[in-house]
């Protein structure tokens, strides 16, 4: 399979993983789907459950042009990307209802989506990182070795480069989504900004960035209470989701 072939391959496991992930953390803070969306659900774990061993299969279509210099920032994305996968535990700690109480069917899709999501994590970092290469909990690749320096006191080691608020995007375009979002955040503070960046991680499209990180791109976005505030789940309504989701549509999956 041509390396083209292989990538969109992946990208289908990723919008599946993605989508389940997304649809289930809707459940867990609304008490459950409708039945079109529960069906669906169950047949996106069925296509997951039916792969009995997530790294072999990976195996059987990625080969050594991943981790060829050239297709490093492929790499980096679909690092990227895992990572900024919704945790079972996270979904937990802001919502509702818990799996158990929502029945069975939540109970075994939570567990497909969790093997699936460490899988392909580990796979990636396991299989395809530079010696002495590791991640962080965000997906951002560093040396071992810096790290430590940098513990010691030494200071970021000449070549670990600071992560930027684009180094958080997760689509192709880079430049066109950063772009966009400048039009619809510079000049605002707060809860304007907030709801950008919320939609944004809600969708898949970026890891959550830090409160540096949407200052120095974006300017004066008001103070860091504020905004991480309104950053928090369920502090933001739907009905103001809408509009950026509606300007965003083009980079949501």
């Amino acid at each position: 399979m041509e390396a083209a072939k292989e990538r969109r391959e992946f990208d289908k496991v990723m919008r599946r993983l993605n989508d389940l992930g997304n649809t289930l953390k809707l459940a867990f803070e609304f008490g459950g789907v409708d039945a079109n969306s529960l069906n669906r659900l169950k047949e996106i774990a069925k296509w997951f459950d039916e792969i009995e061993k997530p790294d072999e299969y990976l195996d059987g279509f990625i080969n050594d042009w991943l981790e060829l210099p050239e297709y490093r920032p492929i790499l980096e994305k679909w690092i990227k990307r895992a990572c900024a996968l919704y945790k079972y535990s996270q979904m937990e700690k802001y919502v509702n209802f818990k799996a158990e109480q929502l029945g069975k069917d939540y109970v075994d899709m939570v567990e497909t989506y969790e093997r699936w999501r460490c899988s392909i994590i580990y796979w990636l970092a396991e299989n395809h990182l530079r010696k002495g290469e590791m991640i962080t909990l965000d997906g951002t690749i560093y040396l071992k070795e810096q790290q430590e320096n940098k513990e010691k006191g030494d200071g970021v080691s000449k070549g670990l480069r600071e992560v930027s608020f684009e180094d958080n995007l997760l689509v192709e375009d880079k430049g066109g989504l950063l772009a966009l979002l400048h039009k619809l955040i510079d000049g605002r503070k707060g809860k304007s900004v907030a709801i950008v960046i919320k939609v944004c991680c809600d969708y898949g499209i970026m890891v959550k960035p830090t409160y540096t990180q949407v200052k120095k791109e974006f300017g004066d976005i008001g103070n860091k209470s504020g905004y991480n505030a309104y950053m928090a789940d369920g502090k933001i309504k739907a009905d103001e989701k809408k509009p950026v989701s509606v300007a965003l549509s083009k980079y949501l999956m």
